[in-house]
């Protein structure tokens, strides 16, 4: 492994990391591994079919850090349960405070070219 980022606390990275051992369900799945298969294939860059060679060209992360729960179930926290669990005010406060605090500095470190993102989060970024 070898320390990347130059930061007083190190980010370490696997030598290779398959997209199956990533516990992100679209990763996990091998969804965007292959949407970025596609996008590469389409830009006519360097593709491959292999989707562990294509994780290795991707940065991934979950948009939301924390999960909501009631009564030891994982609620959708894009969806009604939330928004009843919540309320419609503090649900978007919640979503726009994980905006402000994780994903834009994310974004602003990893410097993406393309952002796959499920429909309900692109009106977010």
């Amino acid at each position: 492994m070898e320390a990347i980022g130059g930061r007083s606390n190190p980010v370490f990275q696997p030598e290779e990391i398959r997209f199956s051992e990533i516990p992100i369900a679209p990763l996990e799945e091998g969804i965007f591994p292959a949407l970025a298969a596609l996008w590469l294939e389409i830009q006519n860059s360097a593709s491959s079919s292999n989707l562990d060679e294509i994780t290795q060209k991707i940065a991934a992360t979950n948009f939301f850090k924390q999960s909501l729960m009631k009564e030891g179930k994982n609620i959708n926290t894009i969806g009604p349960a939330a928004e009843k669990l919540l309320g419609a005010q503090n649900l978007q406060a919640y979503i726009a405070r994980t905006l402000d605090l994780y994903v834009l500095p994310e974004i602003e470190i990893l410097q993406p070219r393309i952002i796959f993102a499920y429909k309900t989060f692109t009106s977010f970024l």
